[in-house]
């Protein structure tokens, strides 16, 4: 019965770490395509809907970093 916990607990550990691996790949790919990339603090934010398509969008007001 242990085994079996462990060998579920071990293939758990590479589902997550493949699906974070993959994201991590998509992140850098989007800095990399991003026309510009910048660097703050967040100071404020507002969400607004958009009414056509549903979607939630985020604007987020920053501080530049030092």
């Amino acid at each position: 019965m242990k085994k079996f916990r462990l060998s579920i607990l071990l293939a758990a550990f590479v589902v997550f770490s493949s699906n974070a691996q993959t994201n991590f790949q998509k992140l850098k790919g989007a800095i990399e395509s991003a026309p510009a990339v910048v660097e703050g603090k967040i100071i404020r934010q507002s969400s607004f809907q958009d009414e056509k398509t549903g979607n939630i969008f985020t604007k987020n007001y920053l501080w530049p970093a030092t």
